[in-house]
This record gives structure tokens, C-alpha cells and sequence, in this order.
């Protein structure tokens, strides 16, 4: 457990991950029965595994935490290990159209517990339980919760657990498109990072954020100022599933300046980042990067061919409209009409 501190305490996430779960072996084999200490570790390494952007291993240690925990009738340890779900990074916390129900309902029992618990506490919950509803085909729910846990957050008035709440605001918003709220949210979460003491990770999510809004408005200088800081604090929070989500939008961006070799480079190096540690649908990321420049290049002979496997993929419908605006911007709007493609 030392070597796994230590790991964790420079920043190598992975190798600690990688402790604490022998940690947990080791502990199987010489105190099967207690059940205290396997808590003790499963958090640990849940908490771990989530630096790490190792998501669903780190949900499948926590969860078996909260088993522990309830079946000991330890509230307050039920809500130590749903907070640690609580996720810093821009990107959604399940795998694309994936509701995690055994997720959602420990989320529930969580929140039910919470009680009188601090309302920091209950903000974090709150948002962890908005996340695991992203997906959901009534976003109504995660937008409630994420409402509920910006203003427990304000409320409590810690600057890291509203940066957090804010970014949960956002994502679900993301999915309504509720685009002035949108602004609102991007526009504090970046004062409350830049004006306060706040975990690097989390000033690198909000100025991702922010980002993401002024490229929307097509605002470069902001666009370009927001993803520098966002890249600074991303290599400062050593976080690597926050790191591969600067990068596709680095790469994003080289490839819209015309920079396709770079654009090129930067994608495999991020490719390989993200399959080490997150990796949900990489092969579908790293092919619609791929067709992007080559279609940029006018490389890309046949858009709807070449890109079939992506449009038959889970990505399906946001892949039908990129090569919608491939055919249009080739000025072939009856291939984009009777392929229904936008």
C-alpha cells in the first residue's frame, strides 16, 4: 500500500492502480474475512483506477465497496465510496448509449442515505448520480440532479466541489443542448478555477470547457486561450484520461487549420494514450479522425465507402452526419439528401 501511495502521489495513476489491486489479492489470501480492510482497499483502488481513466474498473471496485458497506450498515462509508464515482474529466463516465442500472441504483441508495450529511457530500452525489443517467432517453432526471448538486455545491461553498458540480451541469446539458445555460455554466466554472485554489485536473476540465463554448461561437482568441490553460493543467494534473480528451480537440483543431500532418501525429500518440487507459470505441475515434484528413486532403475518393464500418458502428448517427458535411462541402447535396445523411 506504501508503493501504491507513493505511485499515486506522483502522478503515475496506472502504476498505482495496478498496487492497489494486488493489494486487494494479497489481502483475499491472507485475511479473507476482513471485510474492512477489502473496503478500506476497494475504494483505494477504485479511486485509483478513475485517475487513471480506467472508468469501469474503477465503478466495478466501487461498487463492490458499497456491497460492504451496506451489507454492514455503514451509511457514511456507503457515501465515501459513491462519492469517489465522481469523475474529472469532460467526457461522459459510461460507454456511448450505456445506461449502467446496478451504477444508477447504488447511486439512488447513496443519495437516500445521505440524510443530513454535508452538503458538499451531497453535491458530489448528486452529480455522480446526474452522470450515470447521461445516456438515459429521458434527460429530465440527470438534468435535476445536476441542477440540485450546483446549488448544494454553492451552498457549501468549496470552490473544488462547484468546479465539479458545474462540469456535471454541463455534460448534462451537453446532451439537452440548452445552449444559453450552457454559456452561463462555461462562463463561472472557468472564474470560480482561474480565482480559486482549485485540483488541476479540475481547472483543466473547466477551461475545456469554456473551450468548447467559444469554439461553438467561433470565437478563436477565447478558443485558443481556453484549450493553452487547458493543456497546462491537463500535463500538470498528470491525468490521462483528461490529457487524451485535450488532445482529440487539439487534433480537431490542427485539422480545421489544415495541419494534417500534425493532426496526423498528434492521433496516433493519443490513440495509443486512450486504448491504455479509457478505450471506448477507439477503433471508431481513431477512424473518424482518420477519415476527416483524409478528406481534407482530398484524399477521401468515396466519403460513404470508405467510412462504412463507422457508419455502421455505435457512432452510427454522429458518423452519418460527418460524412453529411463531407458530401455537402463537396457540393454533393443529392448523395447528402437521398442518403439522408443530415
Amino acid at each position: 500500500t506504501r508503493a501504491a501511495r507513493r505511485a499515486g502521489e506522483r502522478g503515475a495513476f496506472e502504476v498505482a492502480a495496478g498496487y492497489w489491486d494486488d493489494a486487494r489479492s494479497l489481502l483475499d489470501l491472507a485475511r479473507p474475512g476482513d471485510r474492512q480492510a477489502r473496503y478500506d482497499v476497494l475504494v483505494e483502488l477504485g479511486q485509483a483506477r478513475l485517475d487513471a481513466d480506467d472508468v469501469l474498473g474503477a465503478q466495478a471496485a466501487l461498487l463492490d465497496a458499497i456491497d460492504i458497506a451496506e451489507a454492514e450498515g455503514h451509511d457514511l462509508a456507503v457515501r465515501r465510496a459513491a462519492a469517489a464515482l465522481a469523475t474529472t474529466t469532460l467526457w461522459q463516465i459510461s460507454p456511448y448509449g450505456d445506461v449502467d442500472l446496478p451504477l444508477v441504483r447504488a447511486l439512488e441508495r447513496a443519495r437516500a442515505a445521505a440524510g443530513d450529511a454535508p452538503a458538499a457530500e451531497r453535491a458530489v452525489l448528486a452529480g455522480a448520480h446526474a452522470d450515470a443517467l447521461y445516456y438515459h432517453p429521458d434527460p429530465a432526471a440527470a438534468l435535476a440532479l445536476s441542477s440540485e448538486a450546483v446549488d448544494l455545491a454553492r451552498a457549501a461553498g468549496d470552490p473544488d466541489t462547484l468546479v465539479l458540480a458545474l462540469s456535471q451541469r454541463f455534460r448534462a446539458l451537453w446532451r439537452d443542448t440548452l445552449v444559453p445555460e450552457q454559456d452561463a455554466v462555461a462562463a463561472e466554472i472557468v472564474a470560480v478555477a482561474a480565482n480559486a485554489d482549485v485540483h488541476a485536473g479540475l481547472v483543466g476540465v473547466a477551461h475545456l470547457i469554456g473551450a468548447v463554448v467559444a469554439f461553438s461561437h467561433g470565437d478563436r482568441p477565447t478558443y485558443e486561450r481556453r484549450m493553452a490553460e487547458a493543456r497546462t493543467h491537463a500535463d500538470r494534473s498528470q491525468m490521462p484520461g483528461l490529457i487524451s480528451q485535450v488532445a482529440w480537440a487539439e487534433v480537431a483543431w490542427l485539422i480545421a487549420r489544415g495541419h494534417y500532418d500534425d493532426a496526423w501525429a498528434l492521433t496516433r500518440e493519443t490513440d495509443r494514450l486512450y486504448r491504455r487507459t479509457r478505450g471506448w470505441q477507439a477503433d471508431d475515434i481513431l477512424e473518424a479522425f482518420e477519415v476527416s484528413i483524409a478528406h481534407d486532403r482530398g484524399t477521401l475518393v468515396d466519403p460513404v465507402a470508405q467510412a462504412s464500418a463507422l457508419i455502421e458502428g455505435r457512432f452510427g448517427i454522429g458518423a452519418r452526419e460527418l460524412i453529411g458535411w463531407m458530401l455537402a462541402e463537396d457540393g454533393q447535396t443529392v448523395a447528402v439528401v437521398d442518403g439522408g445523411f443530415l
